[in-house]
């Protein structure tokens, strides 16, 4: 989805507590969290680097994931053309959009990527 103009790293801040309210509004009891930017990972354990506007909903998001069994990760730029391809369809489009099996527009990254491997069970 579309989240408008602001500076990067609010961005990508902004994504994760979407991404964090998805899952635990459907209930989801485990999570994987793969971030590009080693700032919003070191922002789990540093909760105040986050901009004051968004620290509230941090904070809450932070509190309801320690409940699940949650893990977060930094993975270069380059390492998931997924995420860059689904940006980028965020960016020129509006409304939010929600898909239950992998769009053909990021197939062929997806395979590559190795997303398509089994997940295993991390604690």
């Amino acid at each position: 989805m579309h989240i408008g103009l602001s500076d990067v790293f609010t961005t990508e801040v902004q994504g994760v507590v979407k991404a964090l309210k998805i899952a635990l509004d459907r209930g989801w009891s485990s999570l994987w969290l793969e971030s590009d930017s080693s700032l919003v990972v070191a922002s789990f354990q540093q909760p105040l680097l986050v901009p004051w506007r968004l620290r509230n909903q941090w904070e809450y998001c932070l509190l309801r994931i320690r409940n699940m069994q949650f893990k977060v990760t930094h993975i270069y730029h380059e390492g998931n053309a997924c995420a860059d391809t689904l940006a980028n369809f965020g960016v020129h489009h509006q409304n939010f959009t929600w898909w239950e099996v992998v769009p053909n527009f990021i197939r062929e990254d997806y395979v590559r990527n190795g997303m398509c491997l089994p997940m295993y069970r991390y604690t």
